[in-house]
């Protein structure tokens, strides 16, 4: 866990320079982020756990019911069902699809080619190397490579022999019209499972986990129960009736800590396995890996 708050502290560091250096919009939220407690026992728990960061650079502070609608008060509907909250102040939410979009953008006029819509079919090695990818547009061929392609590292590293412990864990996510009675801060429900955010006009629900391999249906009950959830405890919050339903997968690691550096290939690196923090984790991952591609950063750094 915490070789974990140390990557994502890296990351808030390395995203705040990039968005110093190119004014990327993406609906940023600083102020911190609301971890939910239903039961004085899980409070106690969370705040003795937050306790032994405080070494490390975090800043947390715990809340009770009254604090945590004072703080917010979309959070009124549920106040009588919470024990109180840790508020994480180094946390941060923002919509990771528009920065992604926005920094893309900007390395593409910078001279990166982005070739969106190529099948890859497998990785050719020889001598210790990566000599190809083999694609149904045809074969690239670079002095070096990264795999980052979450969850379909794995399958696609089987092919030089190599065993990543990544495996699919899909999650489902609404985005609906935001009210002006939406949240002021993200939080989690850690007792109920589901998270928010709001991203401007938009507000983001996020929950479930499931084991179905690779299969990224969305299916419409999980949908509807995750409304129905989530319309629980933020009435006010959002348009219910226009739910925009997604499914995802999750890379996830038996211990949770991304794979991010070598591989026995010399010139093969890996930035995958971020589970369910790939956009916590991801300035920081990228940081890091580019000092060992580089040469500036040994592997243990």
């Amino acid at each position: 866990m915490r070789l974990k708050t140390t990557l994502i502290l890296d990351s808030l560091d390395a995203l705040a320079e990039i968005v110093a250096e190119t004014g990327i919009e993406f609906h940023h939220r600083g102020g911190g982020i609301l971890y939910l407690h239903r039961s004085a026992v899980a409070l106690e728990a969370a705040d003795a756990m937050m306790r032994g960061y405080a070494g490390m650079g975090v800043t947390a502070h715990r809340l009770d019911a009254a604090e945590c609608v004072a703080l917010d008060p979309a959070l009124a509907p549920m106040a009588d069902a919470l024990a109180g909250a840790i508020l994480c102040e180094e946390d941060q939410s923002g919509d990771c699809h528009a920065f992604t979009a926005g920094l893309a953008e900007r390395c593409a006029a910078a001279g990166v080619t982005f070739r969106f819509g190529t099948t890859i079919r497998r990785l050719a090695g020889e001598g210790g190397r990566v000599v190809r990818v083999e694609t149904a547009s045809g074969d690239i061929e670079a002095d070096g490579y990264v795999l980052a392609l979450g969850s379909y590292s794995a399958p696609l590293a089987r092919g030089l022999g190599l065993r990543l412990p990544i495996y699919p864990l899909k999650g489902y996510s609404l985005t609906l019209p935001a009210r002006d009675a939406a949240p002021r801060y993200s939080a989690v429900d850690e007792a109920g499972h589901i998270a928010w955010s709001r991203f401007g006009d938009r507000l983001r629900v996020t929950s479930y986990a499931e084991l179905a391999g690779y299969d990224t249906t969305v299916d419409p009950a999980r949908v509807a129960a995750l409304v129905a959830r989530a319309r629980a405890i933020l009435p006010d919050a959002a348009d219910w009736d226009r739910p925009g339903g997604w499914a995802g997968l999750r890379p996830m690691t038996p211990d949770g800590q991304p794979l991010v550096g070598p591989t026995p290939f010399a010139n093969l690196w890996l930035n995958t396995g971020h589970g369910s923090l790939g956009w916590s984790m991801s300035c920081g991952s990228a940081r890091r890996l580019a000092g060992l591609v580089g040469g500036t950063a040994a592997a243990g750094d």
